[in-house]
């Protein structure tokens, strides 16, 4: 019962996952010290992964209620990092 309480629903579509590698430099300057990013070298050069999803959650909802039902695009970005 409880976990039902702690729960969303959606349906996704329309999923689209794009990754870049980037120059670590360019990244790390921008994120909060407690986060070391992950890299890896090739090239001579230190580089990072940049990620961009793009999808549309259809039927978003609180799972312990029917309604709202809620469907809407999403975008995220994110790079990939260690909390120390």
């Amino acid at each position: 019962m409880f976990r039902r309480l702690l729960t969303i629903a959606s349906e996704v579509r329309n999923f689209a996952l794009v990754t870049y590698a980037v120059r670590a430099d360019r990244v790390r300057a921008r994120l909060p010290v407690p986060y070391q990013l992950e890299t890896f070298h090739e090239d001579d050069q230190e580089w990072c992964l940049v990620s961009a999803t793009c999808f549309c959650n259809r039927g978003f909802t609180w799972s312990a209620l029917p309604y709202p039902r809620l469907t809407f695009d999403e975008s995220t970005y994110r790079t990939y990092v260690t909390h120390r």
